[in-house]
């Protein structure tokens, strides 16, 4: 059911109810049609391949995989790959190391925080890929992917483009589904939503019936069906999407001028740049390795140094230096904005993601296992490494943390007493059970359900918490979840469909709360670590955050600190989310929709702020 479904992705920063981003199962498989499909002999590799990954003892998994070799005259010979696989979290993500030689490719691609190497070979027909993946530091195959050529809808005849929206609850998504048939008869579709990064995702198993319909299967997580006709009277696409139980309307009108939207960002930085930057890797105390971009001022604007200093805490989940998010890159816009401010900024990436290297027999103990007091420990690590640099001034370093980042920044300053300043973006202030029922009620009344008949469910989520504090029983735990499946149907968060299909959920649901994280969240009150913290504060909240609610948080970080004698200023901004963005609702649907990143006003406040604590000078 969606909600079960929500719970197991819950964490402070996640974004809820994604309509492509429910559960972690695999979705439709995605069989080789039986037709041959024209091919470019010089380059056999390129086009769409779409087929399946498949590990010893697991379902297979579905992967698209799009090859493209570069036309224009300055990017001659070379190429790009791009892979798509939602069990792993893989949205037309880029793929790495790309080498082809004739019928022989090989790439690398970070999945969950673990690089793999796919090394593979094309068959004489140029039909089919297959290959074997490897750990990026294993010699041993850990599974094998088995892919057939299809034809993109933009090579084919006479492709059709129909544009519209669907309604999930109270979200409208849109979107573009796109036709075509292959000169053997057989349909081919594939699905665009840009404001969720969704970019020719297959539709597969496609097939007429008798009646006209077309039915197909959308290979993400828990499945989803459509069932599509062409009314060549009206010019439009009328159907249903059905997923999860919930039943989707499709009256789309043709698109004859159809054109992929690419999300904007006109915050991103664009270069030249009025700073210099350097990569800084830090060995772990624990084994592994951090890596980072340390953005260093001009020297021509604010002297040769050395300068005040911050450290960007990303929020929850495994997040890059830039803290990406549908096309957002709010750590960037940070770093940009201090050091063109006089500010020097680490950001890094989290362990196991990008450059901070895992050994990967380790990943589970120092990465699924890991919570808010671990990843703790690596901002000490960066921190007293950037307190070494020649370019920083070792007094003047403070921590910049983002929600669950907000947590961990005053933990890391009661080990650290040293450290100068914290700025709290949606910080959490109260226990994270407490912020965690908040933040399911707001989401849920955000979505259309009524105040009053979700307070029974929430209550009844909240027993279930302390139980997981408790370390009870699996047996309990499931039982005691189970128990909240009619109070989701009670409350018109979930069909009787739904509810019938929740047994599966349940045990995925029960593996996320009563994971060593979700424990610690749920137990952790950050009024100890605020009381401890002897630097000014700066904490801000948008009062349409629906994550960390301002009310609940903001009010205590601020009452926490006066009462133990400390300084603190608390700022919250009217009109926005989570992430910082000037909103409407709030609701983590909007988040890819919005084109700013994060608000301009508030990036001033943290330099002016910095300023009145003396820990930026104001240039001349």
């Amino acid at each position: 059911m969606r909600t079960v479904k929500e719970l197991n992705r819950v964490r402070v920063g996640a974004v809820l109810g994604a309509l492509l981003l429910i559960a972690l199962r695999a979705g439709a498989q995605a069989p080789p049609l039986n037709e041959t499909f024209a091919y470019d002999n010089d380059a056999p590799a390129a086009g769409q391949w779409v087929g399946d990954l498949t590990a010893e003892g697991e379902e297979p998994i579905f992967v698209q995989l799009i090859i493209e070799r570069a036309t224009s005259p300055e990017g001659a010979g070379s190429w790009s790959a791009w892979l798509t696989s939602f069990p792993f979290g893989a949205v037309r993500s880029e793929c790495g190391d790309l080498a082809i030689d004739g019928r022989n490719l090989a790439f690398a691609h970070t999945i969950a925080g673990r690089t793999f190497r796919f090394v593979c070979e094309i068959d004489d027909a140029a039909q089919i890929l297959t290959g074997d993946v490897f750990e990026a530091d294993g010699e041993a195959a850990i599974a094998q992917v088995r892919f057939g050529r299809r034809p993109r809808i933009a090579d084919c005849n006479a492709p059709i483009y129909f544009t519209g929206s669907v309604h999930a609850g109270a979200i409208e998504i849109p979107m573009s589904i796109a036709l075509a048939t292959t000169e053997g008869g057989h349909w081919l579709g594939h699905l665009d939503v840009p404001v969720q990064m969704v970019r020719e995702l297959p539709i597969i198993n496609l097939v007429q019936g008798e009646d006209g319909f077309v039915t197909g299967d959308l290979p993400v997580p828990g499945g989803a069906k459509f069932r599509l006709k062409i009314n060549d009277e009206t010019h439009r696409l009328n159907g249903t999407l059905l997923q999860g139980g919930a039943e989707m309307a499709i009256d789309f009108p043709i698109d004859v001028s159809y054109e992929y939207k690419e999300l904007v960002r006109p915050q991103n930085p664009k270069a030249p740049f009025p700073y210099t930057e350097r990569e800084l890797t830090v060995e772990h105390p624990a084994g592994f390795t951090l890596s980072g971009t340390l953005t260093i001022p001009n020297a021509d604007d604010f002297g040769p140094g050395p300068h005040p200093a911050a450290i960007l805490i990303s929020g929850s989940g495994q997040q890059d230096r830039d803290e990406s998010l549908l096309g957002h890159k709010p750590f960037l816009i940070i770093a940009d904005h201090l050091a063109r401010h006089g500010v020097a900024v680490m950001r890094y990436d989290d362990r196991g993601v990008g450059r901070s290297h895992v050994p990967s027999d380790r990943m589970v103990e120092l990465v699924m296992n890991a919570t808010s007091a671990d990843f703790a420990t690596d901002a000490m690590a960066i921190y007293d490494a950037l307190a070494q640099a020649p370019e920083v001034d070792a007094a003047r370093i403070g921590l910049v943390g983002h929600s669950e980042g907000g947590l961990i920044a005053p933990l890391v300053a009661q080990q650290r007493p040293e450290v100068a300043y914290l700025i709290l973006l949606a910080g959490p202030g109260v226990r994270g059970d407490e912020l965690l029922r908040k933040q399911l009620e707001l989401m849920w009344v955000a979505s259309g359900a009524d105040a009053d008949a979700i307070a029974p469910l929430i209550e009844g989520f909240g027993r279930v918490q302390q139980m997981i504090v408790d370390q009870a029983e699996e047996a309990a735990l499931s039982e005691a979840l189970a128990a909240l499946t009619p109070m989701f149907v009670d409350a018109g968060l979930a069909s009787e469909i739904e509810a019938a299909e929740s047994e599966g959920q349940i045990d995925m649901g029960l593996s996320m709360l009563n994971s060593p994280w979700m424990r610690y969240f749920f137990s952790f009150d950050p009024a100890e670590a605020l009381q401890a913290t002897n630097c000014p504060i700066l904490a801000l909240n948008g009062e349409r955050d629906l994550q960390v609610w301002h009310e609940q948080n903001l009010d205590a970080i601020e009452r926490t600190v006066r009462e133990a004698g400390g300084d603190v200023t608390a700022i919250r901004y009217a009109e926005l989310n989570h992430l910082f963005q000037k909103c409407e609702t709030g609701h983590p649907a909007e988040y890819a929709s919005i084109e700013m990143t994060f608000d301009e006003a508030v990036l001033a406040d943290i330099v002016k702020w910095l300023q009145e604590k003396r820990i930026v000078h104001e240039q001349p």
